[in-house]
């Protein structure tokens, strides 16, 4: 650094904040390479793979929301289809099958809308529909299942999981009208 041009210009004898220094791990907006990276991973894209900006306070705020809606819905039916480690988790299949289908039916309709703010696709995606299904609880009942003995029904239930949650995707965009050709369609 030549701190007696600076000086010179009228500085103070250090680099102005934005200017990247001598390492180059500055960039015109005076981030670190370390800061970039944390804001490449919240990085927003439109349909167009237009650069929206970064997860905000709104995006925060409807996945909370709908973290509390989802939950809410969920512990409703838990309790009024309660299951024991040794029986059919009834309610978390039909949890994860209509969690499915919705996630289907709003990627093939809301998500296809430009106008569709992001901050709406995060508390509906990840949001309620996120804390509504749960993988968690899918796999914590098969693991009760097979140490239970019951290997016939933790086979059943894999399977009625796996073929009847793709089946409500599909049917879920199919009555959407289509997936949509992006990479990006579940992305919230």
């Amino acid at each position: 650094p030549d701190h007696a041009q600076a000086a010179a210009s009228g500085g103070s004898g250090r680099r102005a904040a934005g200017v990247s220094d001598i390492q180059g791990r500055r960039r015109a907006t005076g981030r670190t390479e370390s800061a970039r990276r944390a804001v490449r991973l919240l990085d927003v894209h439109s349909e167009e793979d237009g650069f929206l900006g970064v997860a905000g306070w709104r995006e925060a705020a409807a996945v909370a929301v709908g973290g509390l809606i989802g939950t809410g819905i969920r512990l409703t039916l838990d309790t009024v289809i309660p299951h024991a480690d040794t029986t059919f988790p009834l309610s978390t299949l039909l949890i994860n099958i209509v969690g499915s289908f919705l996630l289907g039916l709003l990627v093939s309709t809301l998500w296809k809308h430009p106008g569709f703010p992001s901050w709406a696709k995060a508390g509906l995606g990840a949001g309620t529909i996120g804390s509504f299904t749960t993988f968690s609880a899918f796999a914590v009942s098969l693991v009760a299942e097979v140490h239970n003995g019951l290997i016939v029904l933790a086979i059943v239930y894999f399977v009625l999981t796996m073929v009847l949650g793709f089946a409500a995707a599909a049917v879920g965009i199919h009555l959407g009208g289509g997936a949509r050709n992006d990479r990006d369609t579940v992305d919230e």
